[in-house]
């Protein structure tokens, strides 16, 4: 189990799971716009 950062706003989850998850960003732009 990794330490992961708190993410405050939903920008920030979005970052953060457009950058762990690249394919689900491709696939949704949507739901993970890119910044």
């Amino acid at each position: 189990m990794e330490n992961q950062p708190k993410l405050n706003s939903s920008k920030e989850v979005i970052a953060f799971l457009a950058e762990r998850f690249p394919q689900c960003s491709e696939r949704s732009p949507h739901n993970f716009p890119k910044a």
